[in-house]
């Protein structure tokens, strides 16, 4: 596996470097300055996963985010930051990030997060997840299974909206939506409301904290 770590501090770069070094020698790491330096990166050395900082000093936030997520679209990003509040996690989980490391975090605590995130699913921090802010939806008939499509069918999905869940949660907007699944746009709105809807969430964010709150693996939808 070969990762990027995009971050302007040394000592943060080394260190995540020497994690991931001492807990899988196989794994190659690239490492970027900044968020141009991060794209030259990319275009060059094709990472399976990339670390980003938030505060990097040629662009920052969720612009850079951006930026890293079109130039790799179907590669996980995941954040790392000093600034671990709930707005400041839940904005990045909007713009598509597949976790978000604070960087207080331990060095087991780091390597158990990023196998969140390799295994398919999405890592945010405890309290985020744990926050009591939606409510779970009554299902609608009883299934005796217990995996995701049972799930989705007790809460009503159709097959297509689960196409389109899958699309929603990787965090491509209705115009990408409708281009990957050849449907009209105004189409694509109507199935993103429908599945909101069945889920009693209001947002993209709230459904991928729907689905990290019941174990769900966004790689098995």
């Amino acid at each position: 596996m070969n990762i990027l770590i995009i971050d302007d501090h040394p000592l943060i770069r080394d260190g995540i470097a020497g994690v991931l070094c001492r807990m899988n020698r196989n794994i190659r790491l690239t490492r970027a300055v900044d968020c141009g330096s991060g794209l030259a990166a990319i275009a060059t050395e094709r990472p399976d996963l990339v670390l980003l900082d938030l505060g990097l000093p040629d662009v920052a936030g969720t612009v850079a985010i951006d930026s890293i997520r079109a130039a790799c679209p179907d590669v996980p990003v995941v954040v790392l930051s000093g600034k671990d509040d709930r707005e400041t996690v839940l904005e990045a989980l909007d713009h598509g990030v597949a976790g978000f490391i604070p960087k207080n975090m331990t060095a087991d605590q780091i390597w158990s997060a990023l196998g969140v995130v390799i295994a398919g699913s999405v890592y945010l921090p405890a309290g985020v997840v744990d926050a009591p802010t939606l409510a779970s939806p009554p299902p609608r008939h009883q299934s005796g299974g217990t995996g995701p499509r049972d799930l989705f069918a007790q809460i009503g999905l159709t097959d297509r909206q689960h196409d389109i869940l899958r699309a929603l949660v990787a965090g491509l907007s209705n115009k990408e939506i409708a281009e990957r699944l050849s449907l009209a746009e105004p189409t694509v709105k109507a199935h993103v409301s429908a599945v909101l809807r069945a889920m009693n969430v209001g947002s993209r964010t709230q459904a991928v904290l729907w689905l990290t709150r019941r174990g769900i693996q966004l790689d098995s939808l």
